[in-house]
């Protein structure tokens, strides 16, 4: 199922069976989702309406949500996103900007704790989808793009199961049950 559509996808032969997999999760979840469109039509915000049939979501936190991203070429990587639909960072409190920052960090030392990559790389984007998030990627020395942004990657598409135990795992470290 796909959380969010700004992520890079380099498709190539070897991963094109990949691509259609994901391009069929893509349009089921696009699907779900067209039934539920909130009144802004923010993707996001008809995710986090209807989180709980995703099996991506790892946990709703109290100001956040974390779910795991559909492209796992850096194994754990998730999205920390608010509740609230916010387009830019100028326009979060700061009392809320700082909750928010406590759960991000505690998000990336659970998927540390998991996976226990050399690195994570945190970026806030906002190019393609339109509220405020946070893309965790867990680094390895041996990824193909180790010391360099991590874009574009290879896509990786688990089966579901796998996308379940990951969420799990992580939400086992966090601390979070599904809300």
């Amino acid at each position: 199922m796909q959380i969010y559509t700004d992520c890079i996808i380099t498709v190539s032969a070897k991963n094109e069976e990949e691509h259609r997999h994901m391009s069929n999760i893509r349009r089921v979840e696009q699907n779900n989702l067209s039934k539920h469109q909130s009144t802004n039509d923010c993707y996001v915000c008809s995710l986090l309406a209807h989180a709980k049939d995703s099996i991506l979501l790892v946990s709703a936190l109290e100001h956040g949500t974390v779910f795991l991203h559909q492209n796992q070429s850096y194994k754990g990587r998730c999205i920390y996103t608010f509740h609230q639909h916010y387009v830019n960072i100028v326009d979060v409190s700061s009392e809320l900007f700082k909750c928010a920052s406590v759960e991000l960090q505690h998000a990336c030392k659970a998927i540390s704790d998991v996976f226990r990559p050399d690195l994570l790389n945190i970026a806030m984007l906002g190019n393609h989808e339109r509220h405020l998030h946070w893309h965790i990627i867990p680094r390895y020395r041996n990824d193909s793009n180790w010391g360099n942004p991590p874009w574009p990657s290879e896509q990786r598409v688990l089966s579901d199961g796998e996308y379940i135990s990951l969420a799990a795992s992580i939400r086992e470290k966090l601390g979070g049950a599904i809300v």
